[in-house]
């Protein structure tokens, strides 16, 4: 193969990426003007060109990929993603694709305002690790009551074996602890939602959910009930925007996460 003939190709490819650009934007255009959803573009998009859920919804709401790896970052600092990363989970279950994991999904639901489930064909989610489906399945439900800002808000869920402690253990005594002093704090700070305040009751939530799919929800009702009531009367106070949003996209999980009732575990 010459380099001339790679060089027609290459030309030629990005001639098709380009003119599928061109129609993916004028019909989200369109689309906007008739004042749909961004579901409902995301759909289109889906139908007309082929597109994976993930790589549909940032295209349904004109992002590139550089730009949603940035607002990834903005809200995930600690978390690795860069654009070759988003594109391999674009292309999920492709082939020389990357299967996301929960965390993945979770924060681009925030991104794009969306269920995690959305963001995912069931064939993607069938192919997923079974606790990431997990995950995903249990906590979807604290979703769809999401306010519209929660696109800013920030969320992981690391899917690491935790052991839920032996009852009157000395580690289940600490968490007890732990959860009195966050409950003390959350007082303590009335209507100001502090960060360390914020990332400790991210963290708790985080590992109950991590327990979620391993353990009966009777021995989970206790955090889940006490989590609920602090970000409860967070919320009754006052918040910048990107904090209410956290405490929402935290309220809505820990919901889910409640909403399965104990008798059918």
């Amino acid at each position: 193969m010459t380099a001339t003939f790679w060089q027609s190709l290459t030309r030629e490819s990005l001639t098709v990426v380009n003119d599928m650009r061109r129609k993916v934007n004028r019909l989200r255009a369109q689309m906007l003007q008739q004042n749909r959803t961004v579901d409902d573009i995301a759909v289109e998009i889906r139908i007309h060109f082929g597109l994976s859920p993930l790589a549909a919804y940032r295209t349904a709401h004109g992002m590139s990929q550089p730009e949603v790896v940035d607002h990834y970052r903005g809200q995930s600092p600690s978390a690795v993603m860069d654009q070759p990363l988003l594109s391999r989970l674009e292309m999920f279950p492709a082939f020389g694709s990357r299967a996301p994991l929960a965390t993945h999904i979770i924060t681009l639901a925030s991104i794009y305002r969306t269920t995690p489930l959305t963001l995912l064909d069931p064939t993607a989610l069938d192919r997923l690790d079974p606790q990431e489906r997990d995950v995903l399945i249990r906590c979807n439900p604290g979703f769809t009551a999401a306010p519209p800002s929660l696109g800013e808000s920030t969320f992981s869920i690391s899917t690491a074996q935790v052991g839920l402690p032996a009852p009157g253990s000395l580690k289940e005594e600490v968490e007890v602890i732990a959860r009195r002093a966050m409950r003390f704090a959350t007082g303590a700070e009335g209507s100001n939602v502090g960060p360390e305040m914020l990332e400790q009751i991210r963290a708790e939530v985080a590992h109950v959910a991590r327990l979620y799919p391993q353990k009966s929800l009777v021995h989970l009702m206790s955090s889940l009930a006490e989590l609920q009531d602090m970000v409860f009367r967070l919320l009754e106070g006052k918040q910048r925007p990107a904090e209410s949003a956290d405490l929402y996209l935290l309220s809505g999980i820990i919901s889910g996460m409640l909403a399965k009732c104990p008798c059918t575990n």
